[in-house]
């Protein structure tokens, strides 16, 4: 069960093949592979994930995009794109031992606030191998990354990571640093 997406700790994986017939031949392949451990109230967390579309005509929607708070947050909202890509995260926090416990309310049960602190790093990477990437990239209005791009970040966090507010600046070029703000597992 754990995929990147959810707090539940373990070593997880998905793999996604996607087919389209027709008009518009297509195929994208996808690997996740994702780590959580806790240990007195660190949290350690890693997530890969590489991809390819293959085709003669890809549909911009196909492309993979990077950039902005999920994905690298010291770039722009999908700044980089491709129809190659791959994406690592790495991050260590702390939840801090006050307002875990959840409140009741009635019938209402409001979470725990449990705030924490951590930093993580991203890496990733994104081309256009064809034309057709190239054109549909263009349409979006993202561009290869030509290199690794690297993000590196500190964030306090809420309901035990679930939502969090941080600064995130490059560290694959000079950069200053962004705030950047999330929901969700980041990664």
């Amino acid at each position: 069960g754990v995929t990147g997406e959810t707090l539940a700790p373990g070593l997880g994986y998905r793999f996604l093949y996607e087919l389209a017939a027709g008009d518009l031949d297509w195929q994208r392949v996808e690997l996740r592979v994702a780590a959580r451990r806790y240990w007195r109230g660190i949290v350690l967390a890693t997530r890969a994930d590489a991809g390819a579309v293959i085709g003669d005509e890809l549909p911009p929607q196909t492309l993979y995009e990077l950039g902005g708070t999920m994905s690298l947050p010291s770039y722009g909202y999908k700044e980089f794109g491709g129809d190659r890509a791959a994406l690592g995260h790495a991050m260590v926090g702390y939840h801090l031992p006050v307002l875990r416990k959840p409140l009741r309310l009635g019938f209402f049960v409001i979470p725990g606030l449990a705030p924490g602190i951590g930093a993580g790093a991203q890496g990733g990477w994104a081309e256009a191998s064809s034309a057709t990437a190239r054109a549909g990239l263009a349409r979006l209005g993202s561009v290869p990354t030509r290199r690794v791009r690297a993000t590196a970040d500190y964030r306090v966090t809420f309901l035990s990571g679930a939502l969090g507010v941080g600064m995130a600046r490059p560290i694959d070029q000079a950069g200053r640093w962004e705030p950047f703000f999330f929901w969700g597992a980041s990664f």
